[in-house]
């Protein structure tokens, strides 16, 4: 979901429900099949990777970031989404 700035450049803007939809599929989506493939030719979920995790009474800190192979988006209700990258400092979005 891209907008436009004042300089009119695409940027992108917060997650959407369907981001967000994607990213629990490619994390947790067994026993899914890709279309036109094998039976039996099922997806690998691939979890994001922490790479940082710090909790304090002022809120917590992450940085989290998933890559997933360009054949995922041959799965139903995968699409396009190749990669999340999130960056939270004390309960703050930094980056999404």
């Amino acid at each position: 979901d891209l907008l436009k700035d004042a300089d009119g450049d695409e940027v992108l803007r917060s997650l959407s429900a369907d981001h967000r939809r994607k990213i629990v599929k490619r994390t947790t989506g067994h026993n899914e099949e890709p279309e036109g493939g094998a039976i039996g030719d099922h997806y690998r979920p691939v979890p994001a990777k922490v790479r940082k995790l710090e909790l304090s009474p002022l809120g917590g800190t992450l940085n989290l970031v998933a890559d997933w192979p360009e054949q995922a988006a041959d799965y139903p209700g995968f699409g396009g989404l190749i990669g999340w990258r999130h960056q939270i400092s004390l309960g703050r979005d930094e980056r999404v």
